[in-house]
């Protein structure tokens, strides 16, 4: 009776710690005005659709970019994934359709993914980007700033990072 009783302890154990190796874990690295720009590509886009892939939720939305801000992408609609149940991502449905968001995105194959550890993510609501999606009100973040403000902004920052890029570069080739 000890043994199975070992035995059953054991893999009690071993089902409730489990949790921990797939469970996200990560810290927040700041808002979207000084960490998205080390981002591949920011844009501001409007989600067209969701979509499945082998999940029984939506793990990707097709976004119909409006503006690009940082980087390259010459298709006018492109995939945006977000959690399938283990990543350190945003669930897409977050993301509703017809509406408009900022997004600072990682490339992986031909599309793109949405990252969580951060303020990667903005939403846009009358005339205003907001942050609704924050962990702790404590953390900075955007909140709530108009449209017009926070892009002037952002191109600034964007500007100041690839000239910070620029010049790191340089001085790593006089070495």
């Amino acid at each position: 009776m000890k043994t199975i009783m070992r035995k059953l302890t054991f893999l009690i154990l071993i089902f409730f710690n489990s949790f921990y190796l797939f469970a996200c874990d990560c810290i927040w690295s700041g808002d979207f005005l000084t960490k998205a720009i080390k981002k591949e590509l920011i844009v501001k886009v409007k989600i067209i659709e969701h979509m499945q892939n082998d999940a029984y939720f939506n793990e990707k939305v097709v976004v119909e970019i409006i503006e690009i801000f940082k980087g390259v992408e010459d298709r006018k609609r492109i995939v945006v994934w977000g959690d399938d149940g283990a990543l350190c991502r945003p669930y897409v449905d977050y993301f509703k359709k017809d509406k408009e968001y900022y997004l600072a995105l990682n490339k992986t194959n031909n599309d793109y993914y949405q990252s969580n550890c951060g303020e990667y993510f903005l939403k846009i609501e009358e005339e205003k980007v907001i942050n609704d999606y924050i962990y702790n009100l404590q953390l900075p973040s955007v909140s709530n700033m108009d449209i017009k403000t926070f892009e002037i902004k952002l191109k600034e920052n964007i500007i100041e990072r690839l000239e910070y890029e620029r010049l790191l570069k340089e001085y790593q080739n006089k070495k």
